[in-house]
């Protein structure tokens, strides 16, 4: 596995910043290969006797991690619910939530992946019981909606190639935005400088932009495999339920969802068994699912981050047949 020739620079840019730096956060568009360079970084630091701990958040993050680690030849082990801690890798790819709750050993390095996350509650926490350790974070968004910054977190801010760099060298698309219609948000209050999640629902779910949302993939997406962002769960399954009566393949994804499950539809969407996959916070945010040619936004948000979080699910190149 070679590296691109910007995530060389990368690499290069992160090592340097480490000379002068303890908490260093990298930012990088998505599908750009944070998680290339991650475990790049973990293998070289492997093969000075250094432990690492990688810290993701969803059980997605965790296998596709554990996947990278393995073409790369790094011996390894997870942190997971249900599972006991062995201390005799030199990596440990970590849920927030079961290591928090673990006394873990004391590492090398730790990374974090989604990093705009580390300023807050259990991914805080298990940093400062890690006071010797070196902090590498990798972020597509490193901004927050509630406020917080990420300066108490990390000591310095390397940026990678831009979004525009990424489409002009083929690495990503150049993407195709048709919007016909727009949800009406008269009366939806804002929490926490997005949009209040429960008014949200309410008006999506009476809005006639679903109906338009399956009319126009019909007319520029008919058949390709397709991410629908959605409000809630309530406004996920309604809207499968709309792209299932117009005669396509759809399915829900949320976090109540039997993990095997969750997996198995995901992956319907490479293979075909689901066209229209509608999702509430699954798959909006780091999860890497290479056979995504559309993103439908059906979840209207102030956030930027959100935003930029979404529509990189569609922006890898993948081959599709059909319109």
């Amino acid at each position: 596995m070679n590296l691109r020739p910007y995530q060389t620079d990368a690499v290069n840019k992160i090592r340097e910043a480490f000379r002068t730096n303890r908490r260093v956060l990298f930012q990088l568009p998505t599908g750009g290969g944070k998680t290339i360079i991650f475990c790049h970084i973990t293998r070289e630091s492997v093969r000075k006797n250094k432990t690492v701990l990688i810290l993701v958040h969803r059980q997605e993050l965790l296998r596709q991690t554990a996947a990278k680690l393995a073409q790369w030849g790094v011996p390894y082990s997870t942190i997971e619910s249900g599972k006991p801690t062995s201390n005799d890798w030199p990596v440990h790819i970590a849920m927030v939530q079961t290591a928090a709750r673990r006394e873990l050993p004391k590492y090398d390095l730790i990374i974090c992946d989604e990093a705009h996350h580390a300023v807050a509650g259990s991914w805080a926490n298990i940093i400062e019981q890690q006071p010797q350790a070196y902090l590498l974070g990798v972020s597509a968004t490193p901004c927050r909606m509630d406020g917080k910054g990420l300066k108490h977190a990390f000591d310095v801010l390397i940026e990678g190639v831009t979004m525009r760099q990424l489409i002009n060298d083929a690495h990503l698309c150049e993407p195709k935005i048709y919007a016909s219609s727009i949800a009406d948000l008269t009366g939806v209050r804002s929490v926490a400088g997005d949009y209040n999640r429960a008014d949200l629902e309410a008006a999506l779910l009476k809005s006639r932009i679903t109906g338009d949302a399956v009319s126009e993939y019909r007319q520029y997406a008919d058949g390709l495999p397709a991410i629908c962002f959605c409000v809630s769960v309530a406004h996920a399954q309604a809207t499968a339920q709309a792209f299932s009566a117009a005669g396509y393949r759809a399915a829900v994804v949320d976090g109540n969802m039997d993990d095997v499950k969750r997996k198995e539809l995901i992956n319907g969407l490479t293979t075909g068994e689901v066209q229209v996959l509608t999702s509430c916070d699954i798959v909006s945010e780091g999860t890497d699912i290479p056979s995504v040619a559309a993103a439908i936004l059906l979840r209207p948000t102030k956030s930027e981050a959100l935003y930029l979080q979404q529509v990189g699910r569609a922006l890898r190149p993948v081959i599709v047949t059909g319109k």
